[in-house]
């Protein structure tokens, strides 16, 4: 398993602190922030990390931190980019988005509570093209300790959890950014069957849904039944995808091009609980 500074391939293997369950502890997923974009909702972004924070919940994200598209990439237009990335004339615009996303996201990193941050599509596009990293950029400008090292396009996360100080059990998520072929929630389902996770999570379509199922088997000793949930979940971006662009205009992008209908935007929160001796999970977009 490979989870070095730069990874953009392959399967990351994330261990992060335990969650002690002794009051019910809140997971904040989110995705395609797109920063840099001319039509990103930046003020919601804020507000939903300020809230995670708030709330003392641990943040992930899952890919598309950046928008990056940038002259030479054929789905570059001067529209794309939000005015604040060249208003200084500096002609570094990946430099203002950079320092752009950590603006948003340190208030996370300052509480220690960023435990995830994988590659999407957008990072891995500009990486290959340029050779660098914007994830580990982003690390650098938020400081190592504060953000883990940037995971995969897809990864596991292995939470252990505590109860007064005992193990009681461990909650695994899989994330995968989501690739460019194939509808989202077909894609979220074969996932779901590929990896051994509670909760299988992917981003990339711009669209919140959440479902979930029960699995029966017997238990590690062979004496009892154990019923548990898996869940599946997919955030929604937080880019408008018929709206009006930061001057104004109305930016036709992928959403309106491919004729896909505006999904909802923002995160989701997983809620973990430990009732009458067992894991009780709930999921609120």
């Amino acid at each position: 398993m490979n989870n070095d500074l730069a990874t953009m391939g392959g399967v990351s293997l994330v261990n992060p602190p335990a969650l002690d369950l002794g009051e019910p502890r809140g997971l904040w997923l989110m995705s395609d922030l797109h920063v840099g974009a001319s039509n990103t909702d930046y003020r919601r972004i804020d507000r939903e990390v300020k809230a995670a924070v708030k709330r003392g919940d641990r943040v992930l994200v899952n890919g598309d931190v950046f928008d990056a598209i940038v002259s030479g990439d054929p789905r570059f237009q001067p529209s794309t980019l939000h005015p604040r990335l060249i208003g200084d004339g500096d002609d570094c615009p990946m430099d203002a988005a950079v320092e752009w996303a950590a603006e948003l996201l340190r208030p996370a990193a300052e509480a220690g509570l960023i435990d995830y941050v994988g590659h999407g599509n957008h990072e891995t596009a500009i990486q290959k093209r340029s050779g660098m990293s914007l994830l580990h950029a982003l690390r650098l400008e938020l400081g190592r300790g504060k953000m883990p090292k940037p995971a995969g396009y897809c990864g596991f996360l292995n939470y252990r959890l505590n109860v007064d100080g005992k193990r009681v059990g461990r909650y695994v998520i899989f994330a995968h950014h989501g690739a460019k072929h194939g509808a989202g929630l077909g894609q979220l389902a074969r996932l779901a069957t590929i990896a051994e996770a509670d909760l299988t999570w992917i981003g990339h379509f711009h669209n919140k849904q959440s479902t979930g199922r029960y699995t029966v088997a017997p238990s590690n000793c062979g004496s009892r039944l154990e019923v548990r949930e898996r869940r599946q979940v997919m955030t929604g971006g937080y880019t408008f995808a018929y709206g009006q662009n930061a001057r104004g205009r109305v930016t036709d992008r992928y959403a309106s091009v491919t004729a896909l209908p505006p999904g909802l935007i923002g995160g989701t929160r997983v809620v973990l609980k430990w009732e009458d001796d067992s894991l009780v999970v709930e999921a609120r977009s």
